[in-house]
């Protein structure tokens, strides 16, 4: 993968046995390039050009800003629409009978329930699949939010379920320490996952990590 960002100078190709941390010390260069990133993941405007094998990368599409891990939510919209979609894709052939009783099942309950009522009633008499998994609070299991592990299986099922190929932590050390980091990298290598961390002030370097540094004097050091 290669980063690009022309007005600081940066150029930099990526591959997949790094984890790449820029450090921004310029408050100022510091907002436009994540101000930038933000926004072109959002799918606004940006100055990042970001491409795979010569072909630019679509961020909105594949890259995902992680700046505060307790508001990860490994059950949010999209994991369970996909997960949803999933399910169904998988069970369609083999419960397409049990799906058609269940449904048969489901219209005459609704029958009994309304023919003694005094007015007219009408209502889908198609119930579907995703309507019963709703029912039924269909969902991941996970840990807690507040442990490095949520944050790796939220990660990987973004991956798996949302194809979300990149994602970009901004400040993880305001949230854990060194070991758990390290953990997350190896995780991460493991599953082929691009990682991207950035910070605004120079700290240890961990294993896997290679690093840039932007200074105040807006020079490229790396380190």
């Amino acid at each position: 993968m290669r980063l690009v960002y022309t007005k600081y100078n940066i150029d930099i190709v990526l591959n997949e046995n790094m984890i790449p941390v820029f450090t921004i010390e310029s408050p100022q260069a510091f907002r436009e390039m994540f101000g930038d990133l933000w926004k072109q993941v959002n799918g606004l405007e940006g100055k990042w050009i970001v491409s795979e094998k010569e072909k630019e990368i679509k961020l909105s599409k594949e890259f995902e800003i992680i700046t505060n891990p307790f508001a990860l939510d490994i059950n949010d919209k999209k994991i369970i629409l996909r997960l949803y979609q999933e399910i169904m894709s998988v069970s369609e052939d083999f419960l397409a009978e049990s799906i058609g009783k269940l449904n048969s099942e489901i219209i005459c309950l609704i029958d009994q329930m309304c023919e003694s009522l005094p007015y007219p009633i009408v209502y889908n008499d198609s119930f579907p699949v995703d309507g019963l998994l709703k029912l039924a609070e269909v969902k991941l299991e996970s840990d807690d939010r507040d442990s490095i592990q949520y944050l790796a299986d939220y990660i990987c099922l973004k991956k798996k379920i949302c194809n979300i190929t990149t994602f970009v932590f901004l400040n993880p050390r305001q949230f854990y320490d060194d070991g758990q980091i390290a953990m997350l990298y190896k995780k991460l290598q493991y599953e082929k996952i691009n990682f991207i961390v950035f910070e605004s002030t120079f700290l240890t370097k961990i294993e896997l990590e290679k690093r840039w540094i932007l200074d105040r004097d807006l020079c490229i050091i790396e380190a």
